[in-house]
């Protein structure tokens, strides 16, 4: 049995309700600093007012100072519990305040949490956007599945999600989980899981993007595919990547300290774009790209925020979302088209994935890359253009969330370009992805939907520009093409 409510993208902490009736709401708590909690009565209204008998009219209250986040429990009837723990009661003269952090459970419930109360209210206190419809599964078979394939109990329909990507098992001691030989892995609290273990209460279980939260004999869980549909009728994009870069070093070879590529970089990249990565040799062009798609992190002051969370901590976990092409053929040479890109797709793609889908999907993209003459032929036969729509279509076969392509456009004819970034333009419109590019051409920068320019000051590598083609032109007052020469001649005008 499952219910819904919508969560909406926003930084501030607020909490994830869910009432007796096991509908879910949020609350967002950045508009107060205190706010109480409790059954709402004839004569009381708390702030945050609940449906449910076990809830005590005044049951207790939320509180921020200096941007610390607390909750006090009141003296109520039934108590609170945090995080699998029962509180000690407040009361007129003594507090016991715990303070929150992000992913804090809180509970009502007069019984133990092998046998939870239906009447019980559910509250999970957040801080990060984790995005989406957010459900409640009440886990009452002896074997729950979740996975990709329509017959599993909870269905994640995202390519990256094996079939049957884990199994929960019910018995008498508890519940228990499993991975199910999953080509991404499944998460236990940040950990990787490699056998099968009980889950306790507040338990946080991740695939890929997906978290589940374990709490009595139910899943709480973000639906994000359900989110994206919602969107997709009013025609919005979400954040997909928040990008705050003070400083990227490395250290220094010919001598002491650390020598620094990139400074200052701040910009956010919203889902389905397709944007150009500009820059003057040395600008750090291909350094950024590397931080942004997680590859080279290190010597990284400041943050990568990927789909809501930290990419550099979570990059095991998220890398299955990233594509990345680089500049040079990484091939075999003599396999025909075809051979390489089956062997490409079993390796990127989930094992489980059946022979059909995996054809399906080759025969679209070669199609669309127009490498269909090409299909049988030797890749060392082929052209230089037509090898690199080839080492395109390698990362492209699998379904990412953001695709990070370095000189796409290397070798290839006006023509094959010009047909290159349409189809890439379409594919992020369409399916929303999201594609970073690297060009040095600019001739077809107006199928593009924002572009990102680098330039050098101090030697090192700074955002000069971040918007459409359009607002690159006003700002630089002439074409993308003088940009180049205006960084170079006068850098601190363009780059602070």
């Amino acid at each position: 049995m499952e219910t819904e409510a919508y969560l909406a993208v926003k930084a501030d902490a607020m909490l994830l309700i869910m009432d007796e009736d096991k509908s879910i709401r949020r609350v967002s708590l950045y508009k107060k600093v205190r706010w109480s909690f409790g059954r709402d009565t004839e004569t009381k209204h708390p702030d945050i007012a609940v449906r449910s008998k076990i809830v005590s009219r005044e049951h207790g209250e939320f509180g921020c100072v200096d941007g610390e986040w607390f909750y006090i429990d009141k003296g109520s009837k039934n108590g609170t519990f945090y995080n699998g723990r029962k509180l000690t009661p407040g009361n007129q003269n003594k507090k016991y305040p715990v303070m929150l952090s992000h992913g804090d459970i809180l509970r009502v419930d007069h019984k133990d949490f092998d046998h939870p109360d239906n009447r019980g209210v559910w509250m999970m206190f957040l801080t990060e956007q984790f995005n989406g419809i957010w459900r409640n599964y009440e886990i009452t078979k002896p074997l729950t599945v979740i996975g990709r394939d329509a017959s599993c109990d909870i269905v994640l329909p995202e390519p990256y999600i094996s079939a049957r990507h884990c199994v929960l098992e019910k018995s008498f001691d508890g519940i228990s989980i499993h991975d199910a030989d999953s080509t991404a892995g499944t998460w236990l609290n940040g950990s990787l899981l490699r056998e099968r273990v009980r889950l306790r209460e507040k338990d946080t279980l991740s695939i890929c993007n997906r978290h589940f939260v374990f709490t009595g004999n139910s899943l709480v869980y973000n639906d994000i595919s359900a989110a994206k549909q919602d969107r997709a009728h009013d025609n919005r994009r979400e954040s997909l990547l928040k990008v705050n870069i003070e400083r990227k070093s490395v250290r220094n070879l010919n001598g002491p300290g650390r020598i620094d590529l990139l400074r200052q970089i701040r910009l956010e990249i919203i889902s389905g774009e397709l944007i150009a990565v500009l820059g003057s040799a040395g600008a750090g062009k291909s350094t950024f790209m590397d931080c942004i798609n997680g590859m080279n992190t290190e010597g990284i002051e400041g943050s990568i925020q990927f789909c809501g969370e930290d990419l550099i901590r979570n990059f095991d976990r998220l890398k299955y979302l990233i594509g990345s092409v680089p500049q040079f053929s990484t091939f075999h040479p003599n396999l025909t088209v075809e051979k390489e890109l089956m062997l490409a797709a079993e390796k990127r793609l989930p094992k489980d994935m059946s022979k059909q889908e995996i054809r399906e999907r080759l025969d679209r993209l070669i199609a669309q890359l127009g490498i269909e003459a090409k299909r049988k032929t030797q890749i060392r036969k082929c052209s230089g253009g037509e090898q690199r729509r080839v080492n395109i279509a390698m990362d492209l076969i699998a379904v990412k969330l953001l695709y990070c392509l370095d000189e796409p456009d290397a070798g290839l004819d006006p023509n094959s370009k010009k047909e290159l970034f349409t189809f890439l333009r379409s594919m992020a419109h369409e399916e929303d992805r999201t594609i970073l590019t690297i060009i040095h051409d600019v001739s077809e920068i107006s199928l593009f939907d924002k572009v990102i320019i680098l330039g050098k000051k101090d030697n090192v590598g700074r955002l000069a520009f971040y918007g459409s083609p359009e607002e690159a032109e006003r700002h630089f007052g002439g074409s993308i093409r003088d940009a180049y020469k205006q960084l170079s001649d006068d850098p601190d005008r363009y780059i602070q």
